[in-house]
């Protein structure tokens, strides 16, 4: 529905997808939409507790999206949170061990999520990884 840099994107069970956050021009965002490609359409989601970009996403095995990271308008972020497409809502996850941007997740087989890489502050990338779950 607009122009959007440095968001997340995460597929539901249903075959609709998440996508949260960004920068609109120079700003960061907390709004989220559902994109149905079986009819073409945006929808709205709930907004997200905060504005985040350059941050994570990635689907569970119970048809929510764990979104984690990113920056916020003070910084890099450790916080996470859930969406629920069946609620259409936000709750709170566990905080990641660190503040991370431009990291990855990536959704496991037995429903955990790999989280890795990205960088802490400035340009300092970092290898290290957790698991969600």
């Amino acid at each position: 529905p607009e122009a959007r840099r440095y968001h997340a994107a995460a597929p539901l069970n249903d075959g609709r997808v998440l996508v949260c956050g960004g920068l609109t021009g120079a700003s960061s965002a907390n709004t989220a939409w559902i994109y149905d490609p079986a009819t073409n359409s945006w929808s709205n989601a709930a907004n997200m507790p905060a504005t985040r970009y350059s941050h994570a996403a990635a689907p569970l095995n119970d048809g929510r999206v764990l979104v984690c990271g990113g920056l916020t308008g003070t910084g890099s972020a450790n916080t996470a949170r859930i969406y629920n497409p069946a609620t259409n809502s936000w709750s709170n996850a566990a905080n990641m061990p660190e503040a991370r941007r431009y990291h990855a997740a990536a959704p496991l087989n037995d429903g955990r999520v790999l989280v890795c890489g990205g960088t802490q502050t400035g340009i300092s990338s970092v290898n290290t990884a957790w698991i969600y779950g």
